[in-house]
Order: C-alpha cells, then sequence, then structure tokens
C-alpha cells in the first residue's frame, strides 16, 4: 500500500504545527534560561542562566541573579542581576561613604537617588559573614549593597552569564 503525498494545504498545516509545538515548548523552557534587565544598572541586557548554583562559581565579579528585598523598591521584592563585588571572608569597609573590599575601592553611595529622594547608605565594617554577599550595579545610581546591605545565599536563585 502506498500513501499518496500530503497536499500543500496539508503541508502547511504541518508545519503550523510543528512551529506552534516548538514555540511552545521553547516558551516553558527559554524564561527558565535568560533574564533581560529592564534598568540601566548593569551594562549588558541579556544574560544565559546557570540554575544549578555551585559555591565555588559565587566568586567576586560573578554575576548573579538574586530576590532583592528593599524598601526602596515599590514592590518591596524584585528579582535583580548585579555583580558580586566582596564575598565572604572579604574585609568590607565602609569611610565617608566609600566602600572597600579587602583595601580596594568598589565606589561610593550616595545620599539622594537620581529622583533626589534621600537615601540611606549600609554602614559595614568587618569580615563578611559566610553565606553573605555585598554586590554591585555597573552603574553609579545602581539600587545594591551600598544601600539594602549584604544579600544572603539563599537570595541567589542563578548565576547569571552575560550574553549583550
Amino acid at each position: 500500500m502506498t500513501r499518496r503525498p500530503f497536499s500543500q494545504q496539508e503541508q502547511t498545516l504541518i508545519k503550523r504545527g510543528c512551529f506552534l509545538t516548538a514555540a511552545f515548548i521553547f516558551g516553558l523552557i527559554l524564561p527558565s534560561h535568560f533574564t533581560v534587565t529592564s534598568t540601566r544598572s548593569m551594562n549588558h541586557r541579556v544574560y544565559f542562566l546557570d540554575r544549578s548554583v555551585e559555591p565555588e562559581q559565587l566568586i567576586r565579579d560573578a554575576h548573579i541573579l538574586f530576590k532583592m528585598r528593599s524598601g526602596y523598591l515599590p514592590q518591596k521584592e524584585a528579582l535583580a542581576v548585579k555583580r558580586i563585588s566582596c564575598e565572604a571572608g572579604d574585609r568590607l569597609t565602609v569611610a565617608e561613604n566609600n566602600y572597600f573590599c579587602n583595601g580596594a575601592l568598589l565606589g561610593t553611595a550616595k545620599l539622594f537617588t537620581a529622583s533626589g529622594k534621600k537615601i540611606i547608605p549600609f554602614v559595614f565594617n568587618g569580615v563578611i559573614p559566610a553565606h553573605r554577599f555585598f554586590i554591585q550595579g555597573d552603574h553609579p545610581d545602581s539600587l545594591d549593597s551600598r544601600y539594602i546591605g549584604l544579600i544572603r545565599r539563599l537570595d541567589i536563585e542563578a548565576i547569571a552569564h552575560p550574553i549583550f
């Protein structure tokens, strides 16, 4: 028994069905593997996410996706991408709103946001405890550890690898 070839209309329906199935599958998979930042806090906008975070990946200059909790956020909690700039065991010091990690200058806290609202800088002088991190954005006006304090390992959801 031989099969008749598919008609042009049947071929189009099959292609559309395959496309929709693939789009559905990618729609389920991609959001868990990529994130896009909408603020100018970081130099990159698109990141590939590695959700199997190993302790050895949580080092200085690693980009992370984490739950940011802050009274400065309209919704009080949001997912954000930042860079680890000082890690557990490092000495973090603050002098005149300047932040230092093991003596190297990280940046300076501002006393007012870009929109003119008063903001209170985080103050810490000592060794960063286990499972805590000082994180920063690339932009001077980034909402980061200079204002929200150290973040917990439990709040880190993924390593974020910059794409563009």
